[in-house]
C-alpha cells in the first residue's frame, strides 16, 4: 500500500465554501454517532454545530491518501485498515496543531480515541472525554462536506466499495 499525506492552507473564507451546515448535520442525525460521541454534533454547549475558533483566517487542510491492492484486503477489512492508518493521521494533525499559534484540528468522521474502552465513547453515559488531548471535533461537526474538500482541493473522490482502490483521510486545522 502506498500512503502520502498532502496538504494545502486557503483561507478561512475560501474554506467556508466548503460548509453546507443544515444538509451535513442533518446528515449527522441520521448517523448512530449523533449526540453519542464528543466530536460529534450537537456541540457540548447545545449548539448544533461546532465552530472555527474566533480569530481563525487560514486552514491547512491534510488528506492522507493510501493507494490499495487486493492484497491489502486478505487479511484485513477496509475499517481495519482505516483505523491503522487513523492512528497515525491522528498523531501527525494534532502535531500540525501544535506548530500553529492558536490553532484549532477537526477530523473528518468520528473520533477515533475510545473504541477499546467498555461502552465506548464516554459521553454516552454523560461523562467527560477520556482523552481531551486527542480529542478534536468532527469536520461534519462543523458543518464541512468532506466530499466536497476533497473534490475542491486534493482531486479526490471518496469510494465506498468493500475494496477500494484509494482510502482518504481528511483534516483540517484552523488558525
Amino acid at each position: 500500500m502506498q500512503v502520502s499525506i498532502q496538504k494545502k492552507a486557503v483561507s478561512a473564507s475560501e474554506f467556508a465554501e466548503c460548509l453546507s451546515p443544515k444538509e451535513v448535520l442533518e446528515a449527522c442525525r441520521k448517523c448512530g454517532n449523533f449526540g453519542r460521541l464528543w466530536s460529534c454534533p450537537p456541540a457540548p454547549d447545545g449548539s448544533k454545530a461546532f465552530s472555527l475558533p474566533e480569530g481563525s483566517n487560514m486552514v491547512a487542510l491534510l488528506c492522507m491518501r493510501a493507494i490499495t491492492d487486493a492484497k491489502d484486503f486478505l487479511s484485513s477489512s477496509v475499517g481495519e485498515i482505516f483505523s491503522s492508518l487513523r492512528a497515525d493521521f491522528d498523531a501527525r494533525v494534532l502535531e500540525e496543531e501544535r506548530s500553529l499559534a492558536k490553532s484549532a484540528a477537526f477530523f473528518a468522521g468520528a473520533c477515533a480515541n475510545c473504541p477499546a474502552i467498555p461502552g465506548g465513547c464516554p459521553r454516552i453515559n454523560a461523562m467527560p472525554c477520556a482523552f481531551p488531548e486527542k480529542m478534536r471535533p468532527s469536520l461534519e461537526a462543523l458543518g464541512a462536506d468532506a466530499q466536497k474538500i476533497l473534490e475542491k482541493y486534493f482531486s479526490a473522490k471518496l469510494d465506498w466499495s468493500k475494496q477500494p482502490k484509494e482510502i482518504f483521510l481528511l483534516a483540517a486545522v484552523a488558525f
